[in-house]
């Protein structure tokens, strides 16, 4: 409970209630937690944390698929959408909404110079891979 009242930031929260989850197995007060690092949440990396924490914490869908949401919202270039689109196939398992995520990603990488081997197209080379852009 100290902790709690230490915490200030997004990483902080999200630290407390991965220790509470793993040390005290008290999910209901982690619960709490996480959603006071949710509304400190503010850099898509934080968010991306965030919901990558509450699936594996929780195997929460609907909670996770809100963030994601707000990701997609905040997402603006393609190394954002298409990490987006993976962890909606792999963590919600919407293909749909991937599919529609990774369009975006497209979007965003129509006339990069073929020599720029940027993360972003990796990770479309990998959703594509995967099946979700034809």
């Amino acid at each position: 409970k100290k902790a709690e009242g230490k915490a200030q930031d997004c990483s902080e929260f999200m630290e407390l209630a991965e220790s509470i989850t793993g040390y005290l197995v008290d999910k209901e007060w982690a619960k709490k937690i996480y959603k006071k690092a949710e509304k400190k949440a503010e850099e898509m990396f934080e968010i991306n944390e965030l919901a990558n924490s509450i699936y594996e914490k929780f195997n929460d869908k609907e909670w996770v698929k809100k963030i994601y949401k707000e990701v997609e919202k905040k997402a603006e270039t393609s190394s954002e959408f298409s990490d987006l689109a993976y962890r909606i196939e792999e963590n919600i398992g919407d293909k749909d909404w991937a599919k529609k995520v990774c369009k975006k990603t497209e979007d965003k990488t129509e006339g990069i110079n073929e020599d720029n081997n940027d993360e972003g197209e990796e990770k479309v080379r990998q959703i594509t891979i995967h099946g979700l852009v034809k």
